[in-house]
């Protein structure tokens, strides 16, 4: 009875753990409109045991395939490698992407004993094939999307631009003017049927590339006004540069310079902006001493003498105009500023053409 048991044990162990799969493969470039073949290899008990037949049903984009082992009440406990092919008719499934799953399922002890799988794409034996390209998928803004057609066998191509009818008929062609993520759609025909496919590009829009100017004299302070994530190059106009979002810039001679700025955002897209400034250092010492700013630094109030009340304006620190409420003064060339709303910081003010700095502090 004991020796009975040991060899129901084995046998268990057999039955349980001798069917495999150790690969699935299918046959190359399969087309619905032609039988196909799923080709399964893995282990087996020898030489008794056999496959007693083979199923496969769709469920979605998965394939699953079922192979059934058998055996006589007696097994040979030695193993060996097995291959079987899974033959499937033409037009039993519809082309698309697919994910083979298959399994060993052993009868004799009603259980699954094995499984593997692979990925396939079934593809459409119409004559009329869909098939471009791209000469890229990321692109900066203003550049040219260059689209090349390698379709074949179609009487009719229809091109979409996000499911929008762009153009119809074959043959290369450019996009422009796109933002965002974009997807682009060849719908190709014979008259009896259809194919398609589609490329998805992603075109970044223009960094912000402006930039705010406060002049000091002959000395200028440039604020670029797009992100911190930004790379920003200056060219001040007369040979030298910078880099940064907040620049300052003391030109050496009067004159006008053309000052340009480059903004590069995280896709190393670039945009540029220039502007003129006018650099004169006459009148300037003599103007400096008509013109009372005080105290500074300042905590609570700000005092300006000489300058018409029309022309002042304020900056902070990133070179950004702000309102400050100005208290009534009988004089009109004397103004008073109440800074005490204001973070401790550097401020500008400017009038004309010219600025001061000035210190909050609280």
């Amino acid at each position: 009875m004991k020796r009975a048991l040991f060899l129901l044990t084995i046998l268990g162990s057999i039955f349980t753990q001798g069917q495999t799969v150790t690969a699935v493969a299918v046959s190359a470039s399969p087309l619905d409109c032609q039988p196909w073949t799923i080709t399964v290899d893995g282990m087996k008990p020898m030489p008794q045991f056999f496959i007693a037949g083979d199923s496969y049903n769709v469920t979605g984009s998965t394939i699953n395939v079922t192979i059934n082992f058998d055996a006589p009440p007696i097994g040979n406990p030695m193993f060996a490698p097995y291959t079987h092919n899974i033959t499937i008719p033409a037009n039993a499934i519809p082309a698309g992407n697919y994910n083979v799953v298959v399994s060993a399922f052993s009868l004799v002890i009603g259980q699954q004993t094995g499984t593997n799988s692979t990925s396939m794409v079934l593809g459409s034996c119409c004559p009329a094939s869909a098939d471009f390209s791209t000469n890229a998928t990321n692109y900066c803004w203003g550049q040219t999307i260059q689209v090349s057609d390698s379709s074949a066998g179609a009487t009719s191509v229809d091109w979409y631009v996000n499911n929008v009818l762009d153009h119809t008929g074959a043959g290369d062609f450019t996009l422009t003017g796109l933002s965002g993520v974009n997807v682009i759609t060849q719908v190709v025909s014979d008259g009896s049927c259809s194919d398609s496919s589609e490329v998805t590009v992603d075109v970044a829009p223009m960094p912000s590339n402006g930039f705010n100017v406060i002049q000091s004299g002959t000395q200028f302070t440039f604020t670029a006004t797009g992100s911190s994530a930004f790379n920003y190059s200056w060219d001040f106009g007369d040979g030298t540069t910078g880099t940064g979002a907040l620049v300052t810039h003391t030109y050496s001679s009067d004159g006008n310079y053309n000052t340009c700025l480059v903004s590069t955002d995280n896709n190393s897209c670039s945009a540029d902006s220039c502007t003129t400034v006018t650099v004169s250092t006459i009148g300037l010492e003599e103007n400096s001493h008509s013109i009372r700013i005080y105290p500074n630094p300042a905590s609570d109030i700000v005092q300006i003498e000489g300058i018409s009340p029309t022309d002042i304006q304020w900056y902070n620190e990133l070179g950004q105009l702000i309102e400050i409420a100005e208290e009534n003064t009988s004089h009109e060339f004397m103004h008073v500023f109440d800074v005490s709303d204001l973070p401790a910081g550097l401020y500008y003010i400017q009038w004309a053409d010219k600025a001061e700095k000035i210190i909050i502090t609280h």
